[in-house]
């Protein structure tokens, strides 16, 4: 029986089930890289794809959206719809 192989580049481990074809070294240094990256969006506090100000979700541990985010009348910031949410834990 073959075994998947790590989808990175230069790593020849065997990928994790449902893992999306990384190992699991592979897999925790991705999740650490887009984490880095939406805690430097938060920081900056600026929607990368609209420019309106980012809100935090109280709903989940961070969870921060666009103030755009949604049907108009639940929007913090009038404005076209934006889709923008991350994840920063």
């Amino acid at each position: 029986m073959s075994k998947d192989r790590c989808i990175m580049l230069g790593c020849n481990r065997v990928a994790r089930r449902n893992s999306g074809g990384y190992c699991k070294r592979c897999a925790d240094a991705r999740r650490e890289s887009l984490l880095r990256e939406a805690r430097i969006i938060v920081e900056r506090g600026v929607c990368p794809d609209c420019g309106s100000r980012l809100h935090r979700n109280l709903a989940l541990a961070g969870w921060w959206q666009c103030g755009r985010y949604g049907s108009p009348g639940f929007q913090r910031e009038a404005g076209p719809a934006c889709s923008f949410q991350t994840f920063t834990e």
